[in-house]
């Protein structure tokens, strides 16, 4: 469902996901990529749902918007002091996804986001605190 808001014609909102039209971005944050794994391993068990949902809330903004990139506004994953398989898997293939959409992926760092680092060499854009594009200030609180 589209959103509209007065005096906010610079946004759309699809589900969970922002849509800024002069950055033709679309902004999602605390994805937690991983979390049923990591529940899992923690002796609960949880369907998986998550990433699937998060791509198709994506895949619905995309056929409105035509975005060139993707702003992942912290906790991309879930776990603190360590990178779980799952966690691994889920964010590599969203990662793969952007590619293939031909999304430019900037993430902006969250607390849960602890080694991820190593994702720049898949290249995406990494942001310790904060990111500023136009007159756009992204942070994780």
């Amino acid at each position: 469902m589209k959103v509209e808001i007065k005096g906010f014609e610079d946004f759309e909102i699809f589900g969970e996901v922002l849509y800024i039209k002069s950055l033709s971005a679309l902004v999602i944050a605390d994805t937690h990529f991983g979390y049923e794994g990591v529940m899992a391993e923690n002796g609960i068990f949880l369907p998986k749902v998550n990433y699937k949902h998060i791509i198709e809330q994506i895949e619905s903004a995309i056929s409105k918007t035509k975005p060139k990139m993707i702003i992942v506004n912290g906790d991309i994953k879930n776990e603190f002091d360590k990178v779980a398989i799952e966690e691994f898997t889920e964010v590599n293939d969203f990662v793969r996804y952007c590619k293939q959409k031909e999304l430019q992926l900037f993430l902006i760092k969250g607390n849960h986001d602890n080694f991820v680092d190593s994702l720049k060499a898949l290249g995406i854009k990494i942001f310790k605190q904060e990111l500023l594009l136009q007159n756009f200030l992204f942070f994780h609180g």
